[in-house]
């Protein structure tokens, strides 16, 4: 089986999630186990993420994060009329292909990925809610409806240009498609 970019790159993503809900596990057990009145001289050093998070010009939301990779996991189930649009979809433009890119512009680069069932629109500008409206509005003339498009999943990432870009202006990006 060969490994594709798009794999990687939720492979990568989920691992990031993993890591934070780990993180957010481990703070708030130290914390909650600490019930001694007698004073005591502890340190206490916040947990730092690895040098490569640290690094990432995009602060990506994190509740919004889990809630979507809760969708990858758990899939919601497509109504009727959405499922024959997604296969719809995937049919008329892959012809065949079992992953591959449905839809490309200037501002975002839309897939498929067959082994997780789940949609991955790169964003390629540094205007992300014009990306992610375009991607949107492409998805609903296929059919789908905002709820189906919420339901695939489709998950937005700022690739790296664009996010360097935007750094230091403290941009919290939710990796969901908009209105879910």
């Amino acid at each position: 089986m060969r490994i594709r970019k798009e794999d990687i790159i939720v492979i990568i993503l989920a691992g990031i999630l993993v890591l934070i809900v780990i993180i957010m596990i481990f703070i708030s057990f130290n914390q909650g186990g600490q019930t001694s009145t007698a004073p005591s001289a502890t340190v206490t050093t916040e947990p730092t993420l690895p040098s490569f998070l640290q690094e990432d010009p995009i602060n990506y939301d994190v509740e919004a994060s889990i809630k979507l990779w809760d969708k990858v996991d758990n899939k919601p189930p497509l109504s009727a009329t959405d499922a024959a649009a997604k296969n719809t979809t995937i049919i008329s433009i892959l012809h065949g292909i079992e992953s591959g890119v449905l839809y490309e512009s200037p501002q975002v680069r839309l897939e498929y990925v067959k082994s997780l069932d789940m949609f991955l629109a790169e964003i390629t500008t540094t205007k992300l809610s014009s990306a992610k409206a375009e991607v949107n509005t492409w998805l609903r003339g296929q059919g789908l409806t905002q709820e189906g498009i919420c339901n695939l999943p489709v998950i937005f990432y700022v690739n790296l240009e664009s996010a360097e870009k935007l750094q230091g202006e403290n941009i919290v990006f939710k990796p969901s498609a908009p209105g879910c």
